[in-house]
């Protein structure tokens, strides 16, 4: 089984947890009255930066990621500033990350950065970075050439 397939796997085995408990939370809620609250909405986003992005050299990603899952979601900077606030608090993480496009306009001081300054590794670095409060991200970002000019 390669990589691909195991991931898939572990995303597929995921989705059936959460569909079992939501169905027991579900049996609860029928019986108690009290309906469970469910969160799967989140909509997923393919960024896509414009010609006036490539222009300022960068443009900011956000991702969502619930604390027991494997992977994020990337979605909008508005559903990051707006929508994910309507998810349950301490459940579900937001994280914001500037994306260098060229090599034109980069930091220039980066703490702990140990490469050499070019748009990818600046991008893998942040992605490291934020990996501590999000460590879903290492497993979703994994091209930090992706968008590269």
């Amino acid at each position: 089984m390669n990589k691909n397939d195991r991931l898939h796997k572990e995303m597929l085995e995921d989705i059936e947890r959460d569909e079992k408990i939501l169905s027991h939370l579900t049996t609860y809620g029928d019986a108690t009255g009290d309906a469970p609250s469910r969160h799967d909405g989140i909509p997923s986003h393919v960024a896509s930066p414009t010609d006036k992005q490539y222009e300022k050299g960068f443009f900011h990603r956000a991702f969502v990621s619930r604390y027991d899952s494997k992977f994020a979601t990337e979605v909008t900077e508005k559903f990051s500033n707006n929508g994910a606030k309507t998810l349950p608090k301490g459940l579900y993480k937001t994280v914001r990350i500037k994306w260098y496009l060229n090599n034109n306009k980069l930091p220039k001081n980066l703490i702990g950065m140990k490469t050499s300054i070019t748009a990818p590794n600046v991008n893998e670095y942040l992605v490291m970075k934020n990996s501590k409060e999000m460590p879903q991200l290492i497993q979703t970002v994994k091209d930090f050439e992706q968008f590269v000019r």
